[in-house]
């Protein structure tokens, strides 16, 4: 009798780790997973050259660091100093090292302080931004206001009340347009002015126009 082995279910051999279970869950390492032996010796030698990097002193906290992101930075590299030690001498040391190293970089203090500085290089974006319209705008403006004033105070400022007018006229709409698109980029990033008790009197309008379109004026009057 022969046995198609082919066919035959092989149970799932459980997968070792070199640190033991307590850091199998760890998000680093699991990324190394997805590389080849070839990957790896690429990261390992990588590791070597920020390794000497970091013996010479070559990494420091960067000054302009919030205070939580300054803190979590100077415990990865005194981590890592750990973690190195561990590496080039005994080797029972590596995974209490290694876990306490992947405990600061993983502890989120990291992706938080990322996503603060995306917000305040929008921020900072956005108010360049505005400041850009408001002085095209009030640039604009200005120079209207200059010739509309000095056409009224021309000898025969009777003559040119058409242009004037024309330049108000103006002056209004590039006002309203320069307050639409300050307003426009404070919104994007949640930072609109609302003037709550203006809003309550323009609902209220609002309700006053609904009823008096239901019921008509007499009504409204009541």
């Amino acid at each position: 009798m022969v046995l198609n082995l082919k066919n035959v279910r092989r149970p799932a051999m459980a997968s070792s780790h070199p640190f033991g279970a307590a850091l199998r869950q760890s998000r680093t390492l699991q990324k190394l997973d997805h590389f080849d032996p070839a990957g790896i010796h690429a990261l390992a030698a990588a590791g070597l050259v920020l390794s000497d990097a970091l013996n010479r002193a070559c990494f420091v906290v960067n000054p302009d660091l919030s205070p939580d992101l300054a803190g979590a930075t100077g415990e990865l590299l005194d981590s890592l100093y750990a973690l190195q030690d561990a590496v080039f001498g005994s080797a029972d040391q590596i995974p209490a090292a290694l876990a306490a190293f992947l405990s600061v970089a993983e502890s989120g203090v990291f992706s938080v302080a990322e996503t603060r500085a995306g917000k305040t290089i929008d921020l900072k974006l956005t108010v360049q931004r505005m400041d850009l319209r408001s002085q095209r705008g009030v640039t604009r403006i200005y120079t209207l206001a200059v010739l509309a004033l000095a056409a009224m105070e021309a000898p025969r400022q009777f003559d040119c009340l058409e242009a004037v007018a024309s330049a108000l006229q103006i002056i209004v709409e590039e006002t309203e347009t320069t307050g639409n698109e300050i307003s426009l980029e404070a919104e994007a990033v949640g930072c609109s002015y609302r003037d709550f008790e203006e809003q309550q009197r323009s609902e209220a309008r609002a309700a006053v126009r609904e009823h008096s379109r239901r019921n008509g004026p007499q009504d409204v009057a009541q």
